[in-house]
């Protein structure tokens, strides 16, 4: 197989990115597409349908990671495996993670066309790859499908991660048909990842294309900050505890600390997702999830 018998059908891409943006889309023209939701279900499904056409074999496995296995080389040969994530955040963009998915599809295409007519056998399978909330909006932790692959994470303990309402991941899976009951795939050659820059550095340098040569890396941390109601007018100063004093300190803190490690560190203080006022007889009032860095 020669490069120039190698090619991509860029008006069929294009047809599948804009038919997997209906899925989930918003308003504005990104998406809403999280972990296992009734859009996630159905992005899934035009995925079985897609894989079917290219003539894929479909493995899901419990935690609803879906591989689409092109055999060119036999059975048990090692497998090149492509992909990345259909989930999106609750204001996403439409290419974040599903142009991943669909390129590599687009890919699994082009080869299996050109090595029909190739007389050079191969010696490697594809896959296409579509993993599981790799997001992390709706269920913790992110990348949880990926992290249960390379056994970072058990499968019970994903499958009992909770979101917002209390529902598992298992359920949610189950309720959109994709707890699978397949082994992943273990015969790994290489793995590939096509995915947009999220950053302004590529069009800043009029550049088309990055090689990715590092990653970043995360610490997430939870925090608990305890005050204690009063009356907002004749307290003192001094003897007030309003938890929001130390968040907003704490926020000031690890922003500082970007400053000064510059390109070596980044830092992101959401808002606190719940703050509540204690009683009067001095509960604990709680401002979560005030830092992470």
């Amino acid at each position: 197989m020669s490069k120039s018998s190698l090619q991509i059908d860029r008006d069929h891409f294009d047809r599948m990115m804009d038919e997997v943006s209906v899925f989930g889309a918003t308003p504005a023209g990104g998406l809403d597409r999280q972990t296992a939701s009734i859009a996630d279900g159905e992005a899934r499904r035009w995925l079985l349908e897609q894989f079917q056409a290219a003539g894929l074999k479909t493995l899901i496995d419990p935690v609803g990671n879906m591989f689409g296995i092109l055999e060119l080389a036999g059975p048990d040969a090692d497998i090149v495996l492509a992909g990345s994530h259909l989930d999106s955040q609750p204001k996403g963009g439409r290419f974040d993670g599903a142009y991943g998915v669909v390129a590599a599809v687009a890919a699994a295409r082009a080869v299996k066309q050109a090595m029909s007519g190739s007389a050079h056998p191969a010696t490697k399978n594809l896959a296409v790859v579509n993993w599981t909330n790799e997001e992390g909006a709706r269920f913790a932790p992110s990348l949880l499908g990926s992290h249960v692959f390379t056994g970072k994470l058990d499968i019970q303990s994903a499958r009992s991660a909770t979101d917002a309402k209390g529902v598992t991941l298992g359920d949610a899976l189950d309720a959109i048909g994709f707890a699978g009951t397949d082994d992943a795939p273990r015969n790994i050659h290489s793995y590939l990842e096509i995915h947009i820059e999220q950053g302004p550095f590529l069009e800043a340098e009029k550049k088309s294309i990055g090689v990715v040569e590092g990653n970043w890396g995360t610490a997430k941390y939870e925090v608990d900050f305890h005050g204690k109601s009063a009356h907002t007018g004749p307290t003192p100063m001094a003897e007030r505890r309003d938890p929001l004093v130390p968040v907003a300190e704490l926020i000031l803190f690890v922003r500082m600390l970007s400053d000064e490690t510059r390109v070596s560190g980044w830092t992101s203080c959401p808002s606190p997702s719940r703050v509540t006022r204690a009683s009067r007889t001095g509960r604990s009032a709680n401002a979560e999830r005030a830092a992470s860095t």
